[in-house]
């Protein structure tokens, strides 16, 4: 549920980093997304960075470890919780009460599904990380060394993870029931609630448009036009096969999804357009303007129903707990 509501939510702000002008209103607009890249942690900038340029006008350094520090800090946070988890549980091994029960709960599926959770979160800034770091690796220092060689190590990780999805969507339903290996290792990618094929094969499809979009990002910022109809054809196919295979149990989410991509392909379309108006300038400024509010309004329509969403969720589950509990307490 979290991956899914962060997943729609960075891709809306990586948005900054395509080689297009975006009027303020636009720009403001995305920069409210940074949370979902988790840009409240301050990366370690550099005035003489050689980043591509829109990476370099948000000041964000090619070196590796300037820009892990985000990621680090949740990976580190997770194992916290993780311990003081432990702990407690260990503490008040016989209670019942809902806190207790969702800290073992995490305690239990920490070393399976939170760190694979982790993984898709951390995917784009990991990878981003480790393609800026490439970018930049003309410039041989002995830091800069040291940066590709981790690079390289990252990147493993990264490649580790795509192989465990692709495994993922070989798996029969039968093995995720009837084999815990199985189930502890793959569940996560079927969320657990909907144990299909669909699911993973959506998982897949997911981990492919976000490394093809970072690509393009970093590596493409000669070419705006093509970098951003790259861009919104990863999101286009995403959507076609959502469309298709239905993997979503529930027909709300399936249709906030598909929403969702929908607004954002309309949104990646009109961004095309200011790349082309950026090399022939041939839109006035009014239009422009227009362009941009129209933009604007569908990325804040994508936030509020993921966050009406989540909150609506987030509900059903306490509600639920609850429900379960007055049932025991009978």
């Amino acid at each position: 549920m979290l991956v899914s509501f962060f997943d729609i939510l960075q891709l809306t702000n990586y948005l900054l980093y395509l080689n297009v002008q975006y009027q303020s209103i636009l720009y403001n607009i995305i920069k409210l997304f940074d949370f979902a890249n988790f840009e409240f942690i301050p990366n370690i900038s550099n005035n003489n960075s050689n980043s591509p340029f829109k990476f370099r006008m948000e000041k964000i350094d090619t070196f590796i470890y300037s820009n892990l520090i985000q990621s680090v800090v949740i990976w580190v946070f997770s194992f916290l919780v993780y311990i003081i988890s432990k702990l407690i549980v260990r503490k008040f091994i016989h209670s019942k009460n809902f806190l207790i029960e969702a800290l073992r709960s995490y305690q239990t599926e920490y070393f399976f599904q939170v760190i694979v959770g982790l993984g898709f979160l951390t995917y784009c800034d990991l990878l981003l990380s480790v393609f800026l770091q490439f970018y930049d690796s003309a410039n041989m220092t002995t830091s800069q060394l040291v940066g590709v060689i981790s690079a390289i190590i990252l990147l493993l990780g990264i490649i580790r993870l795509n192989i465990l999805t692709l495994q993922s969507t070989r798996i029969q339903t039968y093995q995720l029931i009837y084999n815990d290996k199985i189930k502890s290792l793959y569940g996560y990618l079927y969320s657990g609630i909907e144990m299909n094929q669909k699911k993973a094969i959506m998982n897949l499809l997911f981990l492919f448009r976000k490394t093809i979009v970072i690509q393009q990002l970093v590596f493409n910022q000669s070419n705006p036009i093509n970098q951003a109809y790259i861009c919104c054809l990863c999101v286009g196919i995403e959507f076609t096969v959502m469309l298709i295979l239905r993997p979503y149990k529930s027909q709300y989410e399936q249709r906030l999804h598909l929403a969702s991509r929908f607004l954002m392909i309309s949104s990646m379309i009109l961004i095309i357009v200011l790349a082309i108006n950026d090399s022939i300038s041939n839109i006035s400024s009014s239009i422009q303007n227009l362009i941009s509010i129209f933009v604007a309004v569908q990325l804040l329509v994508i936030y509020f129903t993921q966050v009406c969403y989540l909150v609506f969720q987030l509900y059903q589950t306490l509600r639920r707990r609850y429900v379960l509990n007055d049932s025991k307490l009978v």
